[in-house]
Parts: structure tokens; C-alpha cells; sequence
């Protein structure tokens, strides 16, 4: 049904041939029919990239579905020590920028601030996580 509409080539006579040649060479130059071409060239490696990303997902979802509490869990304890952390450092520096200047400074006011939020942010979360057990 595909080649219905479409002659045999070996079965067309030269003059057929090169009207046909000709047709081609003139469908493949033009915007559409090179990249019609070149699709049509590339379905294999389309068509295997289409599988393989069905298949990645597929994985994908399969891990999710067995390793999904335990990830969240593991995201959770990390948001948790990199507020901690990011805490610390804030206090940190701005130890340092007051030992530099000798009196508080904006930058160390910010640094005061970034600080009280961070451990803030990380307080509360304890306070979430004890609440909803």
C-alpha cells in the first residue's frame, strides 16, 4: 500500500530514469524536501532514540517507585545539615569581619542576619518534622 503511488525504478526506461532523477535531485535541494530528506535518512536513529528514552523512563519510574521514601527522607536530612552548615558559615565569616574592621559593619549586620535566618529556617524544620510524627 506504501508504494502504490510509486514506480518501480529498475522497471522505468532511461528517460524515465533521469525525469525521475531529476525529480528527486529537485525535491531534495528545495527547504522542505532536505529536511524531509534528512528525517527520512535519520529514522533509525530517531526511532532508537525514541525507545531508549521510553525505556530510561520507564527505569526511572521503576527506582522511583521502589527507592522514592527513602530519596525524600535523604533530601530532607540534607536541606536540614546544609542549613546548619550555611548557619555556621554566615557566623563564621562574620567572626572574621568583625576581627578585620573591629566594630560591627553592614557587611557584618548582613552576615548577623543571614545567619539568624539560616538557623531559623533550620529550627523550624525540626519543629515540622517533630510535629508530623
Amino acid at each position: 500500500m506504501v508504494n502504490y503511488c510509486l514506480p518501480i525504478y529498475e522497471q522505468l526506461t532511461a528517460a524515465q530514469k533521469s525525469g525521475w532523477d531529476g525529480m528527486v535531485d529537485s525535491f531534495e535541494s528545495s527547504f522542505l524536501g532536505s529536511w524531509a530528506s534528512d528525517i527520512f535518512k535519520a529514522r533509525y536513529a530517531l526511532l532508537a532514540s525514541i525507545l531508549i528514552a521510553v525505556a530510561t523512563t520507564l527505569l526511572y519510574i521503576l527506582l522511583m517507585h521502589f527507592f522514592a521514601n527513602i530519596l525524600a527522607w535523604i533530601s530532607v536530612a540534607l536541606v536540614q545539615i546544609g542549613l546548619m552548615i550555611l548557619g555556621y558559615f554566615f557566623y563564621d565569616k562574620r567572626q572574621h569581619v568583625i576581627s578585620q574592621v573591629g566594630t560591627m559593619s553592614t557587611s557584618a549586620s548582613a552576615l548577623w542576619w543571614s545567619m539568624l535566618v539560616s538557623w531559623v529556617a533550620a529550627g523550624l524544620l525540626y519543629v515540622f518534622l517533630a510535629c508530623n510524627f
